[in-house]
């Protein structure tokens, strides 16, 4: 290697050697010098008002709730509640508590609030130079985001339901109203029919009406009895003043005595003694009697039923075979009719209404507060800062140490003596 070369390589080489102590020197001074910072967060999935198992991210403005966690209410709230005025007072104003203004501009510049791309998620992040602090502060801000939501959709369900049960009474005045018309037009008609010279037509039309009202009755008296557990019959058919039921009410009130007897006989009485079987096997029969009465009962009214549309259909006959009707009756009839129908109608809405309603006050008694917003990952207490970042400390530190072990090696190969030729 020529001088010239050598010299070119060994100030490469001091020039490598230093620029990797300057590099290793601004690691150290960056890893020891820059001011430590923590940073803790909280994820929050939102969901939707009308499904709380839908993400909402496709139909619902999530940047609009980051504005509300960063809204000054809230925030204000959050350093009440943890008396950040003073404890920040301690620490940056000589111990004289900060007005809340001053901590609320501190927070908002330690506070981070952001949607997490395309996800329902929303981050709180809070960034501080005490370690301890910032998993309490965004866990305060979190919590009381997520009680604000649930009061808005308290006040939601409350206004539903309000609703609902305004619809309700309106829809209930509606059918007192039609129920009175359908009365009056009822008077009306038999009035006009027992004023005038009666027809066969007419008073079978009457007792038609009559049976049919009372038929309808019993029909839907029937049907809601049907709809009724065994439990639900013990307890409703009693309430029916018929002699068979007087029979019913008889068996419950044995089969009651027969309950604390086997009650007492299980506490007096070791398993498997005659007197507990005794105990046991009346408390059994009288069971199956109370079953076998209500079926009797249950077919006894099915029959009842039967009968009355019997009746009804034996009067349909009747009113065909009584001749001709004139033309005020049967316009008379068709109103009364529509009235009917109309009333019919009503009560169907009202009953829908009233299960809707129903359905809502259950719905809310099982979940008083359906969640539009959930933690799924609460802040922690940091272990290591995010500044200085240890990983890029490290690699300017070693990418230095290489650099300067680096010009090191070439600066002694530069100065490496040229070797002498041997003579023969």
């Amino acid at each position: 290697m020529t001088v010239k070369a050598k010299n070119q390589l060994k100030s490469f080489a001091t020039m490598l050697s230093l620029g990797g102590v300057l590099v290793v020197a601004v690691g150290l001074i960056y890893l020891f010098f820059t001011p430590k910072v923590y940073q803790s967060s909280v994820r929050i999935r939102m969901r939707n008002w009308a499904n709380s198992t839908n993400d909402v991210h496709s139909d619902f403005d999530i940047g609009a709730e980051c504005q509300a966690v960063r809204s000054d209410s809230l925030l204000d709230e959050s350093i009440k509640n943890l008396g950040l005025n003073e404890l920040w007072g301690k620490r940056f104003n000589q111990s004289i508590p900060l007005k809340p203004e001053q901590s609320r501009i501190l927070l908002k510049s330690k506070t981070n609030v952001r949607p997490v791309p395309k996800s329902s998620l929303m981050q709180i992040q809070v960034a501080s130079d005490d370690r301890d602090e910032t998993a309490v502060i965004a866990n305060e801000i979190a919590r009381l985001y997520l009680a604000k939501r649930q009061a808005q959709h308290q006040a939601l369900n409350a206004e539903r339901l309000a609703q609902f049960r305004q619809k309700w009474e309106e829809k209930g005045q509606k059918v007192q109203e039609a129920q009175a018309a359908l009365d009056k037009l009822y008077l009306d008609i038999t009035r006009d029919r027992t004023t005038n010279p009666a027809t066969m037509y007419d008073l079978i039309q009457a007792k038609r009406v009559e049976w049919e009202g009372h038929y309808i009755e019993q029909r839907d008296q029937l049907a809601m009895l049907k709809a009724m557990s065994q439990e639900q019959l013990k307890r409703a058919l009693p309430t029916f003043e018929t002699d068979t039921n007087s029979l019913l009410t008889a068996a419950l009130t044995q089969r009651s005595k027969a309950r604390t007897d086997l009650i007492i006989a299980q506490s007096s009485y070791a398993a498997g003694s005659p007197e507990l079987k005794h105990a046991a096997l009346v408390v059994d029969e009288l069971d199956k009697t109370i079953a076998r009465t209500i079926a009797g009962i249950m077919t006894a009214r099915e029959d009842e039923v039967a009968s009355l549309k019997s009746a009804v259909d034996d009067m349909d006959e009747k009113m065909k075979r009584a001749g001709a009707n004139r033309r005020e009756m049967a316009v008379q009839d068709s109103n009364y009719a529509k009235a009917r129908q109309n009333l019919e109608n009503l009560k169907l809405e009202r009953d829908d209404l009233q299960q809707k309603m129903e359905q809502e006050e259950s719905h809310n008694a099982i979940i008083p507060t359906a969640v539009l917003a959930e933690i799924i990952d609460s802040a922690e207490t940091p272990k290591k800062p995010v500044t200085p970042d240890g990983k890029i400390a490290a690699s300017t530190i070693g990418a230095g140490s290489f650099a300067m072990v680096a010009g090191l090696i070439l600066l002694f190969m530069s100065q490496k003596p040229k070797p002498v030729p041997r003579n023969n």
